[in-house]
């Protein structure tokens, strides 16, 4: 976590004149002048060392947002990351946060601190957990009954549910977000009202409560993470405000009832076009409802960029035309849909992290001719250049596969939960298998790993119930984690001297090692 004490000695302003909800983003210039008496920046790599500029110029979304851009310390501009760590935000009650949520400081335009008093993270009087943000307000983070079972009477009916009313306040201090996870698995939860004055929806708050049936989110509402209400199998609807101006991806994967998006029309960040949920600044493609009927859609031609997980769980969609033009699908895009065949237009650069995964009908990817990146053969999916296999499509039909020669690396995910191949050749060029390769192939009983094989990534046979054998070669230094976890009879045969990770064989029933 990144830590930074902030003392004010003066704050100078230059700024137009705002109206925050009106334009689409605000620009000015914030003069900070401020020291900062210790600090320390994580070197983990996940996290951005913060870099200092000559520019202060800075451009802030409204309500709380933030994009990439400037501040300015002790005169030197300070640059500000995306993933919310250091970030400089306007909010949408005028005060100016610099740093993250928990450890941020607030200015006021007068240049003072909120008054809310310190306290400690605890549970309110009607259960829901919270701990205090970075500018004084609070968090929901969880609540009492999210481990209890739903008890159902002789027709079915949930006896014990619950219908929850959020809270504005606790302790006389306003709740102004949901956290991560607050609510992940309430399986009793059948409603739930978020009061004015909440302005963030963290990633995964209502994932997976498979009762829940309805949700009244608050028009304070700002900021809406990623599968916040993924798998709410019964949720029927959702009305998304107007001030919502920062969704991170696809909330509502796997809403099986969501037959289609509620948009409050006076949302200017967000558009729905042919039942799509679009992002106007970017015109990217965010979400498509799970429960629609369409069996076909076509992505609008000035679409560059689909992104995570937008259309998955649409088991009806058979057919998504995707425009030449598209340059990015982001991971898990068409994962849980009913895709029997994908073209993929010669302008796209990025597949993220298996953009196919768990499409039980697809049976093959198709690349155009003159894509720079991917190639297909046969309706297998790699690299133009033929060194790595990306993606082995699940519904292709056949029960034994050949890799090419030639072939050095099989990607991430490439054949897992392939539930009909049997057998899977692989080539002497093979260098690389990478993590989940040949995960919960249930059918796969046959494996030959060449030598040559360097390196064998986590998960990359697990699940596999029907392998019965595989030897692997001297070149291979390690089994890492996972690597052949939930296995049943399994013989593995090991070279002298070669790592084994403890959880290697995890859960792995009647395991039999040889080593040669």
């Amino acid at each position: 976590m990144k830590k930074a004490w902030i003392w004010l000695l003066a704050l100078m302003m230059a700024l137009p004149a705002f109206a925050l909800g009106e334009d689409q983003d605000v620009l000015g210039r914030w003069q900070i002048t401020c020291y900062i008496e210790n600090a320390h920046f994580s070197e983990e790599p996940w996290e951005q060392h913060l870099d200092f500029e000559a520019d202060g110029t800075v451009t802030l979304l409204q309500g709380g947002s933030s994009i990439k851009g400037t501040w300015t310390k002790n005169g030197s501009s300070m640059d500000t990351d995306l993933e919310g760590f250091d970030c400089l935000q306007l909010m949408d009650s005028g005060l100016l946060l610099c740093g993250s949520y928990q450890e941020g400081m607030v200015f006021t335009r007068e240049g003072k601190m909120p008054a809310y008093e310190r306290v400690e993270g605890g549970v309110s009087e009607d259960g829901f957990y919270y701990e205090q943000l970075g500018d004084g307000t609070l968090e929901i983070t969880g609540h009492i009954a999210n481990e209890d079972a739903p008890e159902f009477d002789e027709n079915g009916v949930m006896t014990n549910a619950l219908d929850l009313v959020l809270p504005a306040s606790i302790h006389g201090i306003p709740v102004r977000s949901v956290g991560m996870l607050a609510f992940y698995g309430n399986s009793r939860l059948r409603s739930a009202v978020l009061p004015e004055g909440i302005f963030h929806l963290g990633r995964e708050a209502f994932n997976d409560c498979v009762n829940l049936e309805e949700v009244q989110l608050p028009q304070s509402l700002g900021s809406m993470g990623g599968y916040a209400f993924s798998r709410c199998e019964k949720l029927h609807a959702v009305r998304i405000p107007a001030g919502v101006q920062d969704i991170d991806f696809n909330p509502f994967t796997n809403c099986t009832a969501i037959h289609a998006f509620d948009l409050d029309e006076g949302n200017k960040w967000y558009r729905l076009e042919n039942g799509a949920l679009m992002e106007n600044a970017t015109d990217d493609l965010i979400a498509f409802p799970a429960g629609s009927a369409k069996t076909a859609f076509s992505v609008p031609d000035y679409v560059k960029r689909i992104r995570l997980g937008a259309f998955m769980g649409c088991a009806s969609l058979q057919e998504v035309r995707l425009p030449e033009g598209l340059l990015t699908l982001e991971s898990f895009v068409f994962e849980d849909t009913g895709l029997t065949r994908v073209n993929v237009p010669a302008s796209l650069e990025e597949m993220r992290d298996n953009p196919f995964n768990h499409c039980r009908d697809l049976a093959a990817v198709d690349v155009a001719e003159g894509n720079q990146v991917f190639s297909s053969v046969d309706g297998v999916l790699f690299d133009a250049e033929k060194s790595r296999l990306i993606f082995y499509p699940i519904g292709r039909p056949g029960y034994t596969y050949t890799v090419p020669e030639g072939i050095r690396v099989i990607g991430a995910d490439a054949f897992s939960r392939n539930r009909q191949l049997v057998k899977v050749l692989l080539p002497s060029s093979l260098e690389t298998i990478e993590d989940y390769a040949f995960y919960k192939m249930n059918a796969l009983a046959e494996m030959d790993i060449p030598e040559g094989v360097t390196r064998i990534d986590a998960y990359a046979f697990c699940q596999c119930d029907e392998l019965r054998k595989v030897v692997i070669p001297s070149t291979v230094p390690e089994i890492k984690y996972a690597t052949f976890a939930y296995c049943e009879d399994l013989e593995v045969v090991l070279p002298e001297g070669i790592l084994i990770d403890e959880f290697a064989f995890e859960e792995a029933e009647r395991i039999t090692l040889t080593w040669r």
